[in-house]
């Protein structure tokens, strides 16, 4: 499903018996490196944040959530990208900042301007606080590391794999016999992939899987 805006997506909110999405739901839209682009007053509130401008540019990182959450986050992020369709999922409960303890089933479409995907929008919602039914087997309750490696290019899979062996860029190049600049290509690319920053950033999201 291809859309200009979240509202051409309301027939569909309307047939799971969603009055009204931006009363019970929390949208959010993120950029293709899953950088947060805007959001609604409900998920602003809930990540604590003082105005809606706030959201801008970060990142799941940014708000104390695990490492796991943050990956199932990004490969949900990375399905709709690559698949450019929406994708229905439903995450383990987890924590927010003010204790309250929530378990969100997610909706996420490609956002489309000018013809051209540039990120994904979503709207997710607390079950506890909505009345859905839905089987047990749509629940997915971790991130599948098969499913964020199918974004990277062979090449790109052997840099991780020799990286988080504890490899440097230059003994990977050597091990390869491809050169140093190559290598770091490599990883500059993986990173942008996975929507990390920093290496720091690709350990992390990959410890917690």
């Amino acid at each position: 499903m291809k859309i200009e805006s979240l509202t051409s997506s309301f027939p569909l909110f309307k047939l799971m018996g969603v009055p009204s999405i931006f009363e019970n739901g929390f949208y959010y839209s993120k950029n293709l490196d899953s950088e947060y682009i805007d959001c609604s007053e409900n998920t602003a509130a809930a990540l604590n944040l003082a105005s809606l401008k706030d959201i801008k540019g970060k990142r799941d990182q940014n708000f104390g959530w695990s490492k796991q959450r943050i990956a199932f986050l990004r490969s949900h992020d990375l399905e709709v990208i690559n698949n450019q369709k929406s994708i229905f999922k439903i995450e383990q409960p987890f924590t927010l900042a003010n204790g309250k303890i929530i378990q969100l089933v997610s909706i996420k479409f490609p956002l489309i301007i000018n013809k051209k995907m540039v990120g994904i929008s979503g709207i997710s919602f607390d079950l506890k606080s909505n009345r859905f039914s839905i089987s047990n087997n749509n629940i997915l309750t971790k991130p599948d590391t098969k499913q964020l490696l199918t974004v990277l290019s062979q090449r790109e899979q052997q840099c991780l794999r020799y990286f988080l062996n504890g490899k440097t860029a230059k003994e990977t190049a050597m091990i390869l016999g491809l050169s140093y600049r190559t290598i770091e290509e490599y990883l500059t690319n993986l990173k942008k992939k996975l929507g990390c920053r920093t290496k720091r950033d690709l350990l992390a999201l990959m410890s917690g899987l």
